[in-house]
């Protein structure tokens, strides 16, 4: 799948979840999303799950006091086949860090006066991960992200965002980040 086909597509997913998102419910207590499970915060209410030929989408949204919708929290999962079953450790490493600009490049293509962080390393679901943090605006807003990429047995690209009005992560974003850096592999 090429880069722009990956962005053009997430970007596609994020619009129809963001205006198809239910109000009002909760989530369960943990998610089974494909090979990993996720425990969602609290007042964060699922949108339709989006499937295309080897991706899949689950976001949530949760509202602000008043009933806005804003904050953001989205898990993408790109099953890319055998290509990387026979990859080292240091190569999922780099992979991930790969996978992370290029769904980034999709953000800032819509984002006035975007910037980016330095990309961090972690762990994620047992295995090395790449993240970081992005702000820009679009229209008259203000937004801030926070993106994690992981590469899940050695055959699905995972892609965490979660986002929110401002310039620095919301307690909202928080909350995701939480949930995102406790995700675990599904039994």
């Amino acid at each position: 799948m090429s880069n722009r086909t990956v962005s053009r597509s997430l970007f596609v997913f994020v619009v129809a979840l963001a205006l198809t998102a239910p109000l009002g419910l909760a989530c369960a207590a943990d998610a089974p999303l494909g090979p990993i499970a996720m425990a969602v915060p609290e007042g964060f209410v699922p949108a339709p799950m989006q499937r295309q030929e080897n991706l899949s989408v689950w976001a949530w949204t949760k509202s602000a006091p008043g009933g806005a919708v804003k904050a953001l929290l989205q898990v993408s999962i790109y099953d890319v086949g055998p290509k990387l079953a026979s990859a080292s450790a240091e190569e999922i490493t780099s992979s991930t860090e790969q996978y992370l600009r290029q769904f980034l490049v999709g953000v800032e293509r819509r984002r006035a006066n975007y910037t980016l962080s330095p990309i961090q390393h972690a762990q994620l679901a047992g295995g090395p991960a790449s993240m970081a943090t992005w702000t820009g605006r679009a229209g008259p807003a203000d937004l801030v992200g926070v993106m994690y990429c992981t590469i899940v047995k050695n055959r699905y690209v995972v892609a965490f965002h979660t986002q929110d009005l401002g310039g620095k992560p919301t307690p909202a974003m928080h909350e995701a980040m939480s949930a995102i850096e406790g995700v675990h592999l599904a039994p």
